[in-house]
């Protein structure tokens, strides 16, 4: 009997140890999905009065958000008009996929030739070509130059001689001031196979050629674009730049005059011509070069100053 009593509460014991497992995995389980559902929203609560209301017709089709979906909202809320519309009919099309939020993220899917493909397909072609410069030209303006890249590479497959020159014009701009200079080398080399005789565009390849170390390249530039406008003062300026790399000190000294004789309040012109002076060791030319400077630009005439002194 001592035994059986002894067996049944050990029974009981197991029994009522498994129960408080069950009881906690379930109570754990329950807090899972009570942690997981405050995780989500529902997108119409989340999206009121952020955009119109075909784009929250669009993005309705979220239904619960979670913390990607909400990711994407807020980005989206950042973009274009234009660019909010294809984004939310992706959506609606497509469904979310986080794919989709790398290449908002990028800046590449609206800026597709897909931008082509929407609802205004009666439009010309130079209708579109211009319509995609003008949005690339806004991008440029407010120094977004990656956002601006893909609008002027569609711009550039227009037939339109003088749209295609500037758009490849502003593509070297943005990798100018993306520093990745020798794609803007080659956008610089294209406009000038369009038009030959664009001064600007030879300066700015010279420039480019400067900053990747090929000085001969960029004199040979420079040179073009003085052959085309003799009074380019910055041809002048990058061209005496280059001389002293060259150490022609005498010909950088005389590109530096061109340029100041173009440009009489040129404070860069009148500070490197300073130092070539000095240069060849002619300290009272330079420190007349310092009396100029000191009208144009004070913080240049002092660094001269010190080199004098």
């Amino acid at each position: 009997m001592k035994k059986f009593t002894i067996g049944s509460d050990n029974v009981m014991k197991k029994n009522i140890t498994c129960l408080l497992l069950v009881t906690i995995i379930i109570s754990i389980f329950c807090l899972s999905i009570t942690v997981s559902s405050s995780k989500t929203i529902n997108v119409k609560d989340y999206i009121k009065d952020k955009f119109p209301s075909i784009f929250s017709f669009y993005l309705s089709s979220l239904q619960d958000l979670d913390s990607y979906e909400k990711e994407f909202i807020g980005s989206l809320q950042k973009l274009l008009k234009e660019e909010q519309e294809y984004y939310a009919k992706e959506i609606y099309k497509n469904g979310f996929s986080p794919e989709l939020l790398k290449s908002m993220k990028e800046g590449k899917t609206f800026t597709t030739e897909k931008l082509f493909e929407q609802e205004n397909k009666g439009k010309k072609d130079s209708e579109y070509a211009y319509e995609v410069y003008n949005q690339a030209q806004i991008f440029i303006d407010k120094k977004e130059y990656k956002k601006a890249l893909p609008y002027l590479e569609i711009a550039i497959k227009t037939d339109i001689s003088s749209l295609k020159a500037r758009a490849y014009f502003n593509i070297g701009f943005c990798y100018d001031k993306l520093k990745t200079y020798s794609k803007a080398i080659e956008a610089y080399i294209q406009v000038i196979h369009i038009y030959p005789d664009y001064a600007i565009a030879y300066c700015n390849l010279g420039f480019a050629y400067d900053q990747l170390g090929f000085h001969e390249d960029a004199r040979e530039a420079y040179i073009q674009a003085i052959r085309i406008n003799p009074d380019y003062a910055e041809a002048h300026y990058y061209l005496g730049l280059d001389y002293i790399i060259f150490g022609f000190r005498i010909f950088a000294i005389e590109a530096y005059k061109q340029a100041i004789r173009i440009n009489p309040d040129y404070a860069e012109a009148h500070y490197s011509l300073g130092v070539a002076y000095l240069l060849i060791k002619d300290r009272n030319s330079a420190l007349n070069e310092y009396k100029i400077l000191k009208e144009l630009d004070i913080d240049s005439a002092n660094k001269l100053f010190d080199l004098i002194y």
